[in-house]
């Protein structure tokens, strides 16, 4: 049986033959439903290439499997056959076994350096949040060393050690940008805590090898954000009741911008909705970014689910520019 490294490997025009691949289990993406005969449907990465594909099944006692494997970081091997529905690849899986290696695709790129993160955190609070009531709480985020260390995810974005606090620096410069244009309508201070917190529960609700925590399986990182902030308020004699503090949480509630998304609140302030936006671009851009950064030039990703299945082209705009649009 043939083995398929990367994607480009397998013959998207032979739905027939049955070939092998191996990779990690990323994400559920839905449990199938056999009355409607509606597939389970989920995301591998290849382990040899770093891409990643969907993947569906009709057999649903592979379920629990599938479920298992999200958690994990055990390579996978895959019987598969080629499967294109709207000139989208789907890989229609037959078997699922779990080998005993540890993927070695798991880090992505590197994180920055933590001094280097904490110190321009240090910078932004000390110039722009003159409020003594953030000011405080965001010290003491600051001085938390998971949040230099956790992931901001699994597989989506940023899914490596020093991700969570390199996603947090993105998001706080980008709504630092975004108040240029709206600064008559709101609050620098507010943005920039709220977009330093908004994330803050992911220290507890990931391991630091990017797995869901036991918490975590049952408690998401919103609530568990919130659980923080309020407690080192609490630590502070800050009063949880204060307006700018609530604002704070709200944020931390309100980020993932739409209640499908996990969000408990929808925005209701400005920067609440400010910080949303700044959050959805970085996670998506760092995600278009990882999927195209192995590809050649003027390459195509595949689909990639958590963006609409949109696919990218990798494009040099500086060289095309430099040519005067002409290679």
């Amino acid at each position: 049986m043939d083995i398929k490294a990367k994607i480009s490997d397998i013959d998207l025009n032979d739905s027939k033959t049955v070939f092998k691949f191996s990779g990690t289990i990323l994400e559920l993406q839905n449990e199938g439903d056999p009355s409607s005969k509606r597939p389970i449907r989920f995301t591998v990465k290849f382990e040899d290439s770093g891409e990643v594909a969907t993947c569906i099944t009709w057999e649903f006692n592979m379920l629990p499997i599938i479920q298992m494997a999200v958690k994990e970081t055990n390579v996978y091997e895959f019987e598969s056959t080629a499967s294109v529905f709207r000139d989208i690849l789907n890989l229609k899986i037959n078997t699922i076994t779990k080998t005993t290696k540890i993927s070695d695709k798991k880090k992505i790129v590197e994180a920055d350096d933590e001094n280097v993160l904490k110190e321009q955190f240090q910078d932004i609070v000390k110039k722009y949040v003159k409020n003594t009531k953030l000011q405080s709480i965001l010290n003491e985020v600051l001085e938390i060393p998971d949040f230099y260390i956790k992931p901001a995810a699994k597989s989506v974005h940023h899914a490596y050690q020093g991700g969570l606090a390199t996603h947090t620096l993105g998001v706080t410069k980008i709504v630092m940008n975004l108040y240029l244009q709206y600064k008559d309508k709101v609050s620098l201070e507010l943005l920039i805590a709220g977009a330093i917190v908004h994330d803050i529960g992911k220290i507890y609700e990931y391991t630091n090898d990017g797995q869901i925590s036991f918490e975590g399986s049952f408690v998401g990182h919103i609530p568990m954000g919130i659980s923080i902030i309020t407690s080192i308020a609490n630590s502070l004699g800050i009063d949880v009741s204060d307006p700018v503090v609530l604002q704070l949480l709200g944020i931390i509630a309100s980020h993932h911008g739409k209640l499908e998304y996990g969000s408990p609140n929808v925005p209701t302030t400005l920067e609440e909705l400010l910080v949303s936006f700044a959050d959805n671009i970085d996670a998506s851009m760092e995600t278009a970014i990882e999927n195209l950064i192995n590809l050649p030039e003027n390459a195509r990703t595949k689909s990639i689910w958590s963006l609409e299945n949109a696919q990218f082209i990798k494009v040099d705009n500086k060289k095309l520019l430099r040519n005067g649009g002409t290679e």
